[in-house]
């Protein structure tokens, strides 16, 4: 123990990284399953985000929102576990399991899962920029201007990302028999 922490300090340290974690939770599980796609295991990725962003947290300057932030360790989580899980597949070593309805329940139950999983497959088609500007503004409800904060870009990069990449994904979800 360092002579200027005491227990209590400790104690303190530990709640307000819960409280963190607590927090953010929903918000990077939710980034996690739609930036990542269904090959990557969402719960463990988004708990290597926390493990990420506690761990620089003392380096955290304050220059953006602790969503920007922790958007910008998720983002760069998401695509070492998309790249993880590429070479697990191309060897031969991951099998990705189609996600069912978790509990027998009434055929609409079934269709809202399909559907999820077609929306993530759409989306897993999408290159990284356009996906990022979708999810930030279409799915999680940011203006482009705070999206553009987010990703370090311009508000006029988003609004062309997120032009080419309705496109591309009103596609991707025509060739999976979804129409909008």
């Amino acid at each position: 123990m360092k002579d200027s922490e005491t227990p209590a300090h400790r104690v303190s340290v530990t709640d307000a990284r819960e409280r963190f974690c607590k927090e953010h939770a929903a918000d990077v599980l939710r980034w996690v399953i739609r930036l990542g796609g269904p090959h990557v295991q969402a719960e463990d990725v988004a708990q290597d985000v926390f493990a990420t962003a506690l761990r620089r947290l003392p380096s955290f300057r304050g220059e953006s929102s602790e969503r920007t932030w922790l958007f910008a360790i998720t983002r760069n989580v998401v695509r070492n576990a998309q790249r993880r899980s590429a070479l697990r597949r191309f060897v031969g070593l991951d099998s990705v399991p189609e996600p069912m309805a978790t509990t027998p329940g009434p055929a609409e139950q079934l269709d809202a899962a399909q559907r999820r999983l077609a929306v993530q497959r759409a989306l897993a088609t999408l290159k990284p920029h356009w996906r990022e500007a979708i999810v930030l503004v279409d799915m999680e409800g940011f203006t482009a201007r705070e999206a553009g904060a987010m990703l370090s870009v311009p508000e006029g990069t988003v609004s062309s990302r997120l032009h080419h990449g309705r496109k591309a994904f009103a596609a991707a979800l025509a060739r999976q028999g979804l129409h909008e």
